[in-house]
């Protein structure tokens, strides 16, 4: 296991974790998160596959030459592990629309609100740094716990792609969910 020094101040953080940027050492990580069924499984529509170094560096490349993208590594601050990856896609520019999606691949800290406090400091991000009117994000109606924590940070289901994913032998359907600014705002 490696640890990073953290920043003093990073950019982005809150009490539990801080974003900081993908480094080529996180490429094996990476491989490793995609590769394991428990974090694939309900958090990725595509077939279930291993996914090499390479795969992952690969996949990597292509998200941060995105233009309105920003992908980061989720790291623990107390540890300074990495333990999973956020990204924020700008869909519309005009509409100040975007889509998150969040991992967290580290075992031990899954189930412990490390994504809730992931997903709640990119929506920070994206509603106050990015000036965003929307935020959405898809969710295979299977994964239960996900939905909790994306309701309990105000987002809101918005429709249904009935059997829209083949997983485990079963249809699955793609949930869509999205929260606007001022349903964040009235949070506090």
């Amino acid at each position: 296991m490696t640890f990073y020094p953290a920043p003093e101040q990073p950019l982005w953080h809150n009490e539990h974790i801080y974003f900081a940027a993908i480094e080529a050492a996180d490429e094996q990580r990476l491989a490793n998160w995609f590769s394991d069924r428990a974090v694939m499984e309900h958090n990725v529509p595509m077939v279930l596959a291993p996914m090499s170094t390479t795969e992952a560096a690969q996949r990597l490349v292509k998200r941060q030459m995105l233009a309105n993208q920003w992908t980061w590594i989720v790291v623990e601050r107390e540890s300074h592990e990495r333990i999973g990856q956020v990204s924020l896609q700008i869909l519309s520019n005009e509409a100040r629309v975007a889509r998150v999606s969040i991992l967290i691949g580290s075992a031990a800290y899954r189930g412990r609100g490390y994504g809730r406090a992931a997903l709640g400091l990119m929506l920070k991000f994206g509603f106050r740094e990015l000036d965003l009117q929307r935020i959405e994000l898809n969710v295979m109606a299977t994964n239960t716990a996900a939905i909790r924590t994306y309701t309990g940070l105000g987002f809101r289901d918005e429709g249904r792609l009935r059997q829209a994913i083949y997983r485990n032998g079963e249809r699955v359907d793609w949930r869509q969910m999205g929260l606007l600014r001022s349903e964040w705002e009235a949070q506090g």
